[in-house]
């Protein structure tokens, strides 16, 4: 339907397929992944992983990941295999965060022990009924469905942040091993 927004030398390929099962194209390796809302079924980061190795482009590879935040002591493995203990490395970089998050990255979201995430979710307020604000932190299963839509929105909105990852390490293949020796 933008078709016509793209310059003639841009190819866009969107598909879509089951984490963990590589299809055919396992050899194709794509500049760009993007998704959004991916880490909620923390069971499933495994094969997720599986499935960014088996096609981000090692050399190139840049990844758009929009995070909704609900589980973070789960949710962080998902960074931290991808950017210490994979064959493909990732850099993350926060491009967008709610007001007053800035500062907290991956590595502190809902960690109880990081002063950036201990003032960001002491700090943040979320209205229930219209009520007295409670403190992010102090919200609760209980609360949600009593807020109203514009409670939910801010409630949704301040566990929502936006990543670049980049690939930093290149896998090298047998082919390039081989003739480097």
């Amino acid at each position: 339907q933008n078709k016509h927004v793209m310059p003639p030398n841009v190819q866009i390929t969107a598909e879509s397929l089951m984490w963990g099962n590589t299809p055919f194209t396992k050899n194709k390796k794509y500049d760009w992944i993007i998704g959004s809302d991916v880490l909620y079924n923390v069971s499933s980061i495994p094969k997720l992983i599986t499935t960014i190795q088996d096609y981000l482009d090692p050399h190139y590879g840049r990844m758009i990941l929009g995070v909704r935040w609900r589980k973070p002591n789960e949710e962080r493995q998902f960074f931290e295999l991808l950017s210490d203990h994979s064959d493909l490395q990732i850099e993350w970089r926060l491009l967008q965060s709610p007001k007053g998050c800035h500062t907290v990255e991956w590595q502190h979201y809902g960690n109880a022990n990081s002063n950036e995430w201990t003032h960001y979710s002491n700090t943040t307020m979320i209205a229930i009924q219209g009520g007295q604000p409670k403190s992010l932190n102090l919200v609760t299963e209980e609360d949600l469905p009593k807020m109203t839509n514009d409670e939910s929105k801010a409630w949704e909105s301040a566990q929502i942040q936006i990543y670049l990852g980049t690939a930093t390490t290149a896998v090298v293949d047998s082919d390039e091993e081989s003739s480097n020796h």
